[in-house]
């Protein structure tokens, strides 16, 4: 190793603050999923919300309230 290298690797670098996360292709992917799939059911759940309450007449808040 040269003289003048020696030096430069061996110094702590006190620059770096706080942790860099690094994620692979399928754990990127694997989170879209998981988000597009709470979404649908949040979807999914409004959506039979708003047909009971269109079947018995009642609101929202109502239904919400019952627990359905």
């Amino acid at each position: 190793m040269d003289e003048c290298r020696k030096g430069i690797d061996n110094k702590p670098n006190n620059n770096l603050k706080g942790v860099i996360q690094v994620s692979t292709i399928a754990e990127v992917n694997n989170q879209k999923q998981q988000k597009e799939t709470n979404q649908e059911t949040k979807f999914h759940i409004l959506r039979k919300q708003i047909a009971v309450s269109s079947m018995t007449k009642k609101g929202l808040v109502e239904l919400y309230k019952e627990g359905k």
